[in-house]
């Protein structure tokens, strides 16, 4: 039997939790192409946060 991960929201983060993932998720970027796009910027941290089963909803 496959257990899967929660779904958790990122705003059901604690400020610690969302800080130490933000931190993470910089030294993941260190290693992509940089880009201006918002669209792309967007979705590389959906992805990645959906990797980590957190889901993030922008605006």
């Amino acid at each position: 039997m496959i257990i899967k991960n929660a779904l958790r929201v990122w705003t059901g983060l604690s400020i610690d939790e969302q800080t130490a993932l933000l931190e993470d998720y910089g030294h993941y970027l260190d290693g992509l192409p940089l880009t201006c796009d918002m669209r792309t910027k967007q979705e590389r941290l959906q992805a990645w946060l959906a990797e980590k089963n957190i889901e993030y909803l922008f605006d």
